[in-house]
């Protein structure tokens, strides 16, 4: 099993060689884990390294199995290398999917509406009665309750929230997981 892996390995070299000089400059910066993910994971699915933008970063199905590979395999400080030499310099170029717009999007809406009624039912009741009741400082406690539920995702949607998992920015992996 692990003369596999280093002819694997070797194989993968000598596709390195091959292949552009810059796809090699990326590929040296990979840790090994990373590397050992790339041969039980791409090896299989038959992917040439001349042509890992096509083959991996086009193929999602690919990429989660490569992502979950690197998660268990790989700490913290590895899959940071790994996935900003994945996206800069492998992938670059190619179309992320991100859901990151329409969460801002959404948030921007229900927040714009609840708001302005919050504002016509106090305007309406300064009007009718000129008093709050405990009905009214509950709709205010609320209110203020719903201000980080707007502000928060907001935020994350801006920090990569909302993108496949290796589509987010590597510095932003450690604030996102909190």
């Amino acid at each position: 099993m692990r003369v596999l892996g280093i002819i694997a390995t070797v194989a993968l070299l000598v596709g390195a060689v091959i292949a552009d000089v810059n796809l090699s400059q990326a590929l040296a910066q990979i840790p090994t884990c990373t590397q050992e993910c790339g041969v039980n994971v791409l090896v299989p699915a038959q992917c040439q390294l001349t042509d890992l933008s096509n083959c991996l970063c086009t193929n999602s199905t690919l990429q989660l199995e490569f992502a979950l590979c690197v998660l268990e395999s790989c700490d913290l400080a590895d899959q940071f290398v790994s996935s900003t030499v994945l996206q800069n310099e492998i992938c670059k170029g190619v179309p992320i999917p991100s859901r990151s717009a329409e969460i801002i999007r959404d948030v921007i809406i229900i927040s714009a509406f609840t708001y302005v009624i919050i504002g016509l039912r106090f305007y309406s009741r300064a009007l009718v009665t000129s008093e709050m009741w405990w009905d009214d400082w509950a709709i205010a406690l609320a209110a203020l309750l719903m201000i980080p539920m707007t502000i928060i995702p907001i935020f994350n949607a801006t920090r990569g929230f909302g993108k496949h998992f290796w589509d987010v920015p590597p510095q932003n992996l450690v604030l996102l997981r909190k």
